[in-house]
């Protein structure tokens, strides 16, 4: 029916169809910094953040930061949170309070100052103790 080259012409064709124009300046997608451009992000650098900038980081791969896969160099460049193994990409970990989606916290110095998590990992810093005591229900880095 169709020849090699024809088959090929017509593969091209419908791949450039589908990927956007590849961002200038590392903004992407159509939210915020992306401004309705619809870029997608460079080879070298995986997802288009909810920020509307192109980063691998948490902070822009994440779903629940409103990762934009149709603007990620690669579909399912976007994940959700893995609890404990997501660095907090706002300040907020664990799961009580305002901490929602099981973050952990960016530094190896700092711990997630839940009273959930302040209990189960028995790990016991002043500092974590007097902010769980002001509000039992945060959960904050």
């Amino acid at each position: 029916m169709f020849g090699p080259k024809t088959a090929l012409a017509i593969i091209l064709l419908a791949a450039t169809a589908v990927w956007s124009e590849v961002s200038p300046d590392q903004t992407c997608g159509v939210a915020k910094a992306g401004n309705n451009k619809g870029y997608t992000c460079p080879i070298e650098i995986k997802c288009c953040g909810g920020s509307g900038y192109c980063g691998a980081s948490d902070a822009h791969c994440l779903t629940t930061v409103g990762c934009q896969d149709k603007y990620s160099n690669v579909t399912g460049s976007c994940t959700k949170p893995i609890d404990g193994v997501s660095i907090s990409p706002d300040g907020t970990c664990g799961f009580a309070g305002v901490g929602k989606h099981g973050y952990k916290c960016p530094s190896e110095h700092s711990q997630c100052c839940s009273v959930a998590y302040v209990i189960s990992s028995l790990t016991f810093s002043p500092l974590c103790l007097l902010v769980s005591r002001v509000e039992e229900s945060q959960s904050i880095c």
